[in-house]
This record gives structure tokens, C-alpha cells and sequence, in this order.
């Protein structure tokens, strides 16, 4: 529940209003929270599955072919599969997001066994997977060399590290710095 305050004497209506006013506002922006949160989770919980199941039944298409065939070739393909992936409650389709890169093909034809996709009828889907897929790969690779360089301090003794910041000219690079 809200605290309970109390106006000093000296404090004037104005004043009050505003304090009610500002704790009115509070109470709506935690509901406001809860109500999305509440959905949120009925959603991915309840209403996912029968919206994917209807949509399923309509079109004859499982939501990976659906993404394939209505979007363009683009990084908004890749992020609709990405996320269909992780949101899937099988653990093969979970898993084909972290796979390697040398195991993506295996993990396409795991991905249209699951799903029972015929490969006759949707030629052009494997591949369309299979180009989301390592993009989704190559990215989460980087990112890691990325956050492993990231992690690694410099050490101004290690000439190995100088070396690498002449070769790269990092200093002529920053503007406020004269290189050596």
C-alpha cells in the first residue's frame, strides 16, 4: 500500500493536491507495469502457442517458413528467426542458435524434421535458413572475440600490446593525442 502523510499546518492546499496528485501517478505507473508484465507472460505462456497453432492450420506453414516467405532477405529476417528460435520450446530449434558454424547444416535438416517440413514443396527454405542461421552464428562470434579482447586490460610494459597499438596507429586515430 501507499505511506500515509500527513499535511504540515503550515503546508497550503495547493500543496496537498500536488503530493495526492504525484502518489495518484505512482500507483498508476506500478499498474501500469503489472498489466505488462501480466501480459507478457499469458502471451509466450498461453496465447503464443494457440496463435502459432491457428496460424499453423490456416496457411499449412510453420512460423520459421511464414518468416522466410514474408520478409525480405534482410537483417529483419534474421532477427524474426532468431527470436522464433529462442522462444521455442523445443530444445533442437533452442540449440541450432548457439550451434557452430561447420554444424549448421545438420542443425537445418534437424530444424525441418522437427518442424515436418517437406523439403519438395518449400525448396527455397533451407537455404533461407541456413543464410539466417549463420548470420545468427557469425554474429554471436564476434561478439565473443569482441567481449574477449574487451576483457583483456592493457599493460603499457607488454610490448606485444604496444606493438599492436603502432601498427594500428591507434594514436594518430585520437585527435587529442600526439603519436609518439
Amino acid at each position: 500500500m501507499g505511506t500515509l502523510t500527513f499535511a504540515s499546518p503550515r503546508a497550503s492546499s495547493d500543496e496537498v493536491e500536488k503530493r495526492a496528485l504525484g502518489a495518484r501517478r505512482n500507483r498508476w505507473k506500478v499498474r501500469k507495469k503489472m498489466i505488462i508484465h501480466l501480459w507478457s507472460y499469458l502471451y509466450k505462456h498461453v496465447f503464443r502457442f494457440w496463435v502459432k497453432w491457428i496460424l499453423r492450420q490456416l496457411t499449412g506453414k510453420c512460423e520459421l517458413q511464414r518468416i522466410c516467405d514474408g520478409s525480405k532477405k534482410s537483417s529483419e529476417r534474421t532477427l524474426r528467426i532468431e527470436h522464433s528460435l529462442e522462444s521455442s520450446k523445443s530444445k533442437v530449434l533452442q540449440s541450432a542458435v548457439h550451434s557452430p558454424e561447420d554444424e549448421v547444416k545438420k542443425y537445418v535438416a534437424l530444424i525441418m524434421k522437427e518442424k515436418k517440413i517437406d523439403i519438395h514443396k518449400d525448396t527455397g527454405f533451407a537455404l533461407k535458413l541456413q543464410m539466417c542461421l549463420l548470420q545468427i552464428t557469425g554474429y554471436k562470434k564476434l561478439y565473443s572475440d569482441v567481449e574477449d579482447l574487451r576483457k583483456c586490460p592493457y599493460n603499457s610494459n607488454n610490448k606485444e600490446h604496444e606493438k599492436e597499438l603502432i601498427e594500428k596507429n591507434i594514436y594518430a586515430a585520437l585527435e587529442f593525442v600526439d603519436a609518439p
